[in-house]
């Protein structure tokens, strides 16, 4: 996807209720918010955390 780099710059701040409900212009296809850093807790459970976002669109199960 291209819209990859964009969005995991680190000065970019989406709500953090807002992303579960992002949707995927070329997929049309709802995304998850995932921390582009694994750690314990998710970005949206601790969004003081300045972590870069990484958006991914939603897969089928056999498909990852």
């Amino acid at each position: 996807m291209l819209l990859l780099p964009v969005l995991a710059m680190p000065w970019l701040k989406l709500p953090a209720l807002a992303m579960p409900k992002l949707l995927s212009p070329r997929l049309n296809r709802p995304m998850l918010a995932m921390p582009a850093f694994s750690g314990p807790n998710p970005i949206w459970l601790s969004p003081d955390r300045p972590m870069p976002m990484l958006l991914l669109p939603v897969l089928p199960k056999p498909m990852l």
